[in-house]
């Protein structure tokens, strides 16, 4: 088979680009419009939606001693700035989170009329136009077009934002490795106060799978078995209960929330050095924001966790 002319294939994928960026502005109106809607009701009904579709009341933040330049700046951007952050795919505590192994077994004939089908559907063009954007270099090296696969999945991870919440504030394993043992904070959050800002948070699933896509090359079905994989954890990580807020193409960018959607403060149990400059945030957050912030702390009772108001 010939090479295909390559005017036409840049029309073709000019078309598909327009297309898929029609899609996008698309979906992002429909979020827009569901953001209105929720808007529009009142505290009860949010908080009956965000239950209803089984996400948890509250989430949390858990941070560092704030007795630090970094720890300060962290903490003044939750109680001050109200905003998250959204980490891209190197920040992760772990190398294999997210990480998408494709596999191509097809070859010949087989692949071409896979690599066929997803260009007839993507640019709307009839099967003799598919097939001549298709090279036979391409066809007869299944491994180099692998390699794009995953070279491709690897800069579209890197992309997105990402910035994870726990479900449970009395995880003494979390309080003892994402709180510094205790010295740091856990920050409360009420997402049905700010469904805008919560609205793109999905829950972690656990599983040792193998992280593999196997002959799945496009199509619908390839993008629910990505969202899955970029939603699933080992096991080993089970102990967090994490909920995330993904955001395409927003990695490493601040993600604002409303300051109602904070709704405490919660003490690490050797969380002493943070004191002071939590009381001086929280006294310029009451000042700025008329809010009175509630402050917890964590006391350790036998072999639980016990949460308790505290004055600071």
């Amino acid at each position: 088979m010939n090479e295909p002319d390559p005017k036409e294939v840049l029309r073709e994928y000019e078309a598909m680009r327009r297309r898929h960026d029609a899609a996008e502005a698309l979906n992002a109106l429909n979020l827009e419009e569901g953001n209105r809607y929720w808007e529009q009701q009142s505290p009860l009904e949010r908080r009956i939606g965000w239950r209803a579709a089984g996400c948890p009341r509250f989430l949390y933040k858990y941070r560092g001693p704030v007795d630090s330049d970094e720890g300060a700046r962290r903490a003044a951007d939750l109680l001050l700035r109200h905003q998250l952050w959204l980490a891209d795919a190197s920040k992760y505590e772990d190398p294999q989170d997210s990480r998408i192994d494709y596999r191509i077994t097809l070859s010949g004939e087989a692949l071409r009329s896979e690599m066929a089908s997803y260009m007839r559907r993507m640019t709307r063009s009839s099967r003799f136009q598919a097939e001549r954007m298709l090279s036979d270099s391409t066809i007869s090296d299944p491994s180099a077009l692998m390699a794009y696969m995953n070279a491709n999945a690897e800069l579209i991870l890197r992309r997105w934002g990402i910035c994870s919440l726990a479900a449970n504030a009395r995880s003494e394993r979390m309080w003892w490795e994402y709180s510094q043992r205790h010295q740091g904070l856990c920050f409360q959050f009420h997402p049905a106060a700010d469904l805008r800002a919560f609205v793109l948070t999905q829950p972690i699933t656990y599983s040792d799978e193998e992280r593999v896509i196997e002959n799945r090359l496009f199509g619908d079905e390839l993008i629910r078995r990505r969202l899955d994989l970029l939603n699933t954890k080992r096991t080993k990580y089970s102990f967090e209960d994490e909920w995330r807020i993904i955001s395409p193409g927003q990695a490493n960018v601040p993600h604002v929330f409303k300051p109602e959607a904070l709704t405490a403060v919660i003490m690490g149990a050797q969380a002493k050095s943070s004191e002071s400059l939590v009381a001086q945030l929280l006294e310029e957050r009451h000042r700025r924001t008329g809010l009175v912030l509630p402050v917890y702390q964590v006391r350790h009772d036998d072999s639980t966790i016990r949460i308790d108001r505290v004055t600071l």
